[in-house]
């Protein structure tokens, strides 16, 4: 069985494939139209339009006449011009990576200085633990020493034995 292409298919449909982006291009444009058309409706958008245009005709035809007359100046003027906003690029790149070594210095700077304190604090906060453990130790040494009666007190004062219960009489067996 035979599959049918998509060429065939139009073909078999009356459109020709190549017409398919003629077609894109015909939308698009008469897309645009019907969008200025319906822009141009309002009375103040065709006022700007108007004088735009009008400024841009003008403008155009000032420079073709200059171009026309006088074309070596023309191109000068434009070389002047292209020269001097290249010098004004090159300035404002120049700013812009002295800006960003100076920012890139100081964050280096202080990101290492914040470092260094950082693992100072640590090292302190260690040492003060350690003075903690040995005040702590000695707190329970001298606890202990306190609580641990000496040779001489045991003989002065002898630890109390329990009383005996003396043997109950016959008559509670």
């Amino acid at each position: 069985m035979k599959q049918v292409t998509t060429q065939e298919t139009q073909a078999i449909q009356g459109q020709d494939p190549s017409q398919k982006g003629n077609k894109l291009l015909t939308g698009i444009a008469v897309g645009a139209a019907v969008g200025g058309v319906v822009a141009l409706v309002d009375k103040r958008t065709r006022t700007k339009v108007i004088s735009g245009a009008q400024c841009a005709k003008s403008s155009t035809t000032d420079f073709v006449t200059r171009l026309r007359e006088n074309p070596s100046e023309v191109k000068g003027e434009w070389q002047h011009r292209i020269k001097v906003a290249s010098g004004v690029i090159k300035e404002v790149t120049s700013d812009l990576k002295s800006l960003y070594e100076k920012v890139n210095n100081e964050l280096n700077g202080s990101v290492q200085s914040i470092k260094e304190e950082s693992s100072q604090l640590v090292e302190s906060a260690q040492a003060v633990q350690e003075d903690l453990q040995e005040i702590g130790d000695k707190v329970k040494q001298a606890g202990e020493e306190v609580a641990t009666p000496t040779n001489s007190e045991l003989k002065k004062n002898p630890t109390p034995q329990p009383e005996t219960i003396p043997n109950k009489p016959a008559y509670y067996k």
